[in-house]
C-alpha cells in the first residue's frame, strides 16, 4: 500500500517537473508554483536585435538602475540612466520615464515614454515601464479622476 502512494506520488511530481511545475514541500504540497527559470531562458537572454541591454554583460549595466528604482531612489535611477554607455538603450529610457513619472515629472515622463513608443519595442523589459507611465500618468495626484 505504501509503496503505490510512493510511486504515485513520485510520477505526479514527475509530470509537474515536465510541465514547468513544482510541488512546494510540507505545508503547501496541493500548492504548484512555476519551476524557477533556466538562467538561458530568463529575460535579456539570447534574443536577435536587442533593444538595449540584452547581453550578461548589458544586463549587469542596468542593475543598478533596477536597485534604485526599487530602493525608491528615483533620483538616483535617473542619475544612473544618464550614463553614457548605457543612456540611448531602449530598455534605459523606459526606466527613466517610470522614475520620473515616479517624481511627478509627468510630462517629461510622457515625453520620453513617447519617443520609446514610436520605435514599436517588442521586449517585455521596455513594455512593462512603458505601460506603468502611460497608465499611471493618467491618474497623478494633480489631475482629477474622471
Amino acid at each position: 500500500m505504501e509503496g503505490e502512494r510512493r510511486e504515485k506520488r513520485l510520477a505526479t511530481s514527475t509530470h509537474l517537473y515536465a510541465a514547468g511545475l513544482q510541488r512546494r514541500s510540507s505545508a503547501g504540497a496541493d500548492r504548484r508554483v512555476p519551476a524557477p527559470l533556466e538562467p538561458s531562458a530568463k529575460p535579456g537572454g539570447a534574443r536577435g536585435r536587442m533593444s538595449g541591454g540584452g547581453s550578461s554583460g548589458n544586463r549587469r549595466k542596468l542593475d543598478a538602475v533596477y536597485s534604485a528604482l526599487s530602493e525608491h531612489n528615483l533620483p538616483q535611477a535617473i542619475k544612473l540612466s544618464l550614463r553614457k554607455d548605457i543612456c540611448n538603450w531602449d530598455e534605459t529610457k523606459a526606466l527613466r520615464a517610470h522614475a520620473l513619472q515616479r517624481l511627478l515629472r509627468v510630462d517629461e515622463a510622457l515625453q520620453l515614454a513617447r519617443e520609446v513608443a514610436s520605435k514599436t519595442p517588442t521586449d517585455v523589459l521596455v513594455l512593462e515601464p512603458l505601460k506603468n507611465v502611460f497608465i499611471n500618468s493618467v491618474r497623478t495626484p494633480l489631475t482629477p479622476h474622471r
